[in-house]
């Protein structure tokens, strides 16, 4: 039995071993899976990383162009709307000024009519008033024609 015992335990202890062996291959194998798999998972988070920096970087770029687009696009509608409201008030001066011109023409007009019209009132008064007096003259004569008539009779 002891030999049987030997040879078992003998049986027992290379068992043993080989399961030992087995056991760290399994661990060493386990390993470079674990390392090879987080080197891959590395190497993925790194491009994935690397990506989403340039992404970031790209948006930010991108960003300030259209922060930029929108600045100067600000600055033109600025400077129309200032052109715009020049022209309108180069245009309303103008506009007060040819209303201004056309009244002071009005008024001109108007004063040169009460002027001729007041003269033509002046020459017709002139008029009547010699034409009364050359109608009185006339009456005169014919009253003191009448008179004389009269005074032969």
């Amino acid at each position: 039995m002891r030999k049987y015992n030997r040879e078992q335990f003998e049986f027992s202890d290379n068992r043993l071993d080989t399961l030992e062996q087995n056991i760290e291959k399994e661990v060493q194998d386990r390993i470079e899976e674990t390392d090879e798999i987080m080197n891959d998972t590395q190497t993925t988070l790194t491009n994935l990383q690397n990506k989403f920096d340039g992404e970031v970087q790209t948006r930010i770029e991108r960003e300030k162009d259209i922060m930029q687009e929108v600045d100067d696009t600000k600055y033109k509608l600025h400077k129309k709307i200032d052109e715009e409201r020049t022209d309108k008030s180069l245009q309303l001066g103008m506009f007060k000024d040819k209303c201004s011109n056309q009244l002071k023409r009005q008024h001109k007009y108007v004063e040169e009519f009460q002027r001729e019209a007041m003269a033509e009132f002046a020459r017709l008064r002139e008029q009547l008033e010699h034409e009364m007096d050359e109608r009185f003259e006339s009456q005169d004569e014919i009253i003191d024609n009448l008179s004389q008539s009269m005074k032969t009779f």
